[in-house]
């Protein structure tokens, strides 16, 4: 009856094994992996309805090699006997109370920390690499923001909550002391079939089947993020392979109010009917939506059950004869944002010891973000870096410490910070047109716009792709040009595996929450011209020749030279150390982005009247996921198509900025930039961050062929 670890498979066991979640995991883990499973409920369980049900678990566990052992877990002799010295891979901790309703009609502590404890005594003999318990959304107590991530301050506000936290800390410092694994699992509002324990979803299903009448307590507009089983069952399963104690938040990621989920049940039995139960003084945890960016990011979870998806599944397990009539509620609700920072909760644990530190201007944490950029980067000449407040500043700076006040190159489609740039720093800008490929300066079109007052090429890499780089330099070398990279959009961007920033003479970068990495709001310099280093330094701190920090361990720190009249473009410690922790990730996020966009163009470029941007010469990091729809297609109907089917489309950039007031007059004429002009008439931008869903981005391309066709359809009736 002991458990023996293997030469060929791992061995796992899973405490509470038959229950609504660990059956299915113990299913999914038998392929790989020996697995044992202890569990009471079929000693403890007194409804028919639910001993068949677990008696059908059983045996479909036993059909698949895993071992069952019907044992009390208070029952010291035998499980003592079982595990005495034996060693295992992974413990899966999911004993206890199946529900918070339970919770409060028995013993909770007992149940919760009580099994706990026990469970972590009977451990004490055995030979382990990991522990990964199932905890709970509601150690969160009330959701104080949208999207609650790992980060927040866990105050749960009911005794659930609590004696879950208390578990999440016996189990973590069990651990540490042993030097195991411990993986907190926090999933929210988990449903699915045959969930005998009756969580919300299947109370409701049950209670529109049986008496068409389905009771909420409270006015139904409270949110909880479902997630479908199966999705918690992956990442839980992804936990086997991971090295590092860590905390993990499992959602479907969108918050969904009881009166929608009764919405759809009454989909499928439209003649339940419902009734709002009001308990005075019942206290109960605002709930809203658990942010699993984290889990995406480091156990590759992907989410794949929408609650529309989880409960047609549902049904179709539960033989419910209706299901296949119901199609049409397939269609998920979720919104598809056009971008999101690619933020984990870990990011924030370096602000917060910034914040803590008390210096919260120019500080340790500015040096360091410098210093990893630099190593990134990895530039041909030793470099310097400045972190400043935006990557608009770090133009600015570049161009007034250079020099710059006469004429400076730069395409004609672009952001309008670039070209703002130039004028704000006393200089001129000249527009010359792009080439269609990476949407950069035309090289073809460079020598003829040079002129006697030229001084500067500011080179833009667009949406995270290098522009024709080399061939610009061979232009800028022979005219004796300095060359500026706008790489705002393109950290991690490479061409002929060289970074950008890496190729001219000053390159400037942002952090926006739009961009590779987010510092709030942020840029920096990078140079390897130390004079024009030591300038924007000065330029960026009111003039002055050293900094606060710089002074600080003088004997007269408030003795300063002032060079000249500067500005104030600082970056915080605070900005900083946000940078920091990116910058420890980028390596991950730029990978993430990447295979995301290249899904999508695979889904993407077969698709009648769009253009994706593909690169086989470049490496893109898709800052923006940027297409183009053919001449006869209106790109501002198709937009607000997609909008209207909540893909939150745009357009970057919906002109040249030669045309615009502002810079009209610099333009040569209308008809001088055309395959700007062009762009600018038929691009489109399409959501992309490292955390989208396949998903999503499946039910992104699905809609762009819908809204194409049903365009071509209206073409037709109008030749007709």
């Amino acid at each position: 009856m002991g458990i023996k670890s293997t030469h060929e498979k791992s061995s796992v066991l899973i405490f509470g094994g038959l229950g609504f979640i660990g059956s299915r995991l113990a299913t999914s883990l038998s392929n790989m992996h020996t697995v044992y499973v202890i569990d009471n409920c079929l000693l403890t369980t007194n409804s028919s309805e639910m001993q068949s049900e677990l008696v059908s678990r059983r045996a479909e566990l036993i059909s698949k090699g895993v071992m069952v052992h019907d044992v009390d877990i208070f029952d010291d002799l035998d499980l003592k006997k079982m595990l005495s010295g034996d060693t295992l891979d992974t413990v899966y901790h999911m004993a206890g109370v199946s529900s918070v309703k339970s919770a409060y009609e028995n013993d909770g502590y007992e149940n919760i920390v009580g099994i706990t404890q026990k469970v972590l005594g009977l451990l004490s003999q055995l030979t382990l690499k990991r522990i990964v318990y199932f905890s709970s959304s509601m150690v969160y107590g009330d959701f104080r923001s949208s999207r609650v991530s790992e980060n927040h301050t866990k105050l749960p506000v009911d005794s659930y909550g609590t004696y879950k936290y208390a578990s999440e800390a016996l189990i973590s410092g069990w651990c540490r002391q042993r030097n195991v694994v411990s993986i907190i699992l926090r999933p929210t509002a988990v449903y699915g079939p045959n969930d005998v324990h009756q969580r919300v979803v299947s109370r409701f299903i049950n209670q529109a089947r049986e008496n068409g009448a389905m009771t909420v307590f409270g006015d139904g507009e409270s949110e909880l993020d479902f997630t479908f089983v199966e999705d918690v069952v992956s990442v839980a399963k992804a936990a086997v392979g991971y090295q590092h104690s860590d905390e993990f938040n499992i959602s479907f990621g969108q918050g969904r109010s009881l009166n929608e989920l009764i919405k759809l049940i009454k989909i499928f039995y439209p003649q339940a009917e419902t009734s709002f139960n009001f308990t005075p003084g019942y206290r109960t945890a605002k709930r809203g939506t658990l942010c699993s960016d984290k889990a995406m990011r480091q156990l590759g979870y992907e989410p794949k059950f929408s609650l529309e998806h989880g409960l047609l599944e549902t049904f179709r397990i539960e033989g419910d004869e209706n299901s296949e009539n119901r199609l049409g509620v397939t269609e998920p609700s979720f919104s598809i944002p056009l971008s999101r920072p690619d933020l984990i909760s870990s990011d924030f644990d370096n602000v917060s010891i910034a914040l803590q530190s008390g210096w919260l201007t120019t500080g340790d944490q500015n040096r360091l973000f410098e210093k990893k950029c630099i190593e990134y980067l990895k530039p041909i000449n030793p470099s310097h870096a400045l972190t400043v407040n935006s990557c608009a500043s770090a133009l600015i700076l570049a161009l007034k410490a250079s020099g710059i006040s006469g004429e400076v190159i730069v395409p004609a489609f672009t952001f309008s910070a670039t070209a703002n740039a130039i004028e704000l720093a006393g200089a001129t800008p000249k527009f010359v047109d792009i080439e269609p490929h990476t949407l950069g300066i035309d090289p073809q079109k460079l020598g003829a716009a040079i002129s006697e007052k030229t001084q500067a090429i500011l080179v833009v890499h667009l949406a995270g792709v290098c522009c024709d780089i080399e061939a610009i330099l061979t232009v800028a070398r022979k005219r004796n040009l300095l060359v500026i990279e706008d790489c705002a959009q393109a950290l991690g961007a490479e061409y002929n595996g060289i970074k950008a920033g890496s190729f001219g003479d000053i390159a400037c970068f942002s952090f926006f929450p739009t961009k590779m990495i987010t510092t709030g709001e942020g840029g920096m310099l990078v140079t390897s011209n130390e004079i024009v280093y030591e300038r924007a330094k000065s330029l960026a701190n009111h003039g002055y020749g050293s900094s606060t920090l710089d002074r600080e361990n003088e004997t007269k720190p408030w003795e300063r030279e002032q060079l000249r009249a500067g500005y104030n473009f600082r970056m915080s410690n605070i900005n900083a150390a946000l940078g920091v922790a990116q910058m420890s990730r980028i390596e991950s996020i730029v990978s993430s982005r990447r295979s995301k966009a290249l899904y999508l163009i695979d889904l993407l470029k077969d698709i009648d009247e769009i253009n994706v941007f593909e690169y086989q010469d470049r490496t893109s990091v898709y800052q923006a996921f940027n297409l183009t729809v053919s001449e006869h297609i209106e790109r501002d109907y198709f937009v607000l198509a997609l909008r209207d089917h909540r893909i939150m489309a745009s357009v970057h950039y919906p002109d040249v900025l030669s045309n615009s007031n502002v810079f009209k007059k610099y333009s040569c004429s209308s008809g001088a930039y055309p395959v700007a002009n062009n762009i600018a008439k038929n691009i489109v931008t399409l959501p992309m961050f490292g955390a989208i869903t396949n998903l999503q981005l499946v039910y992104m391309a699905e809609k762009i062929e819908q809204v194409i066709d049903s365009i071509k359809l209206q073409d037709l009736k109008k030749v007709i």
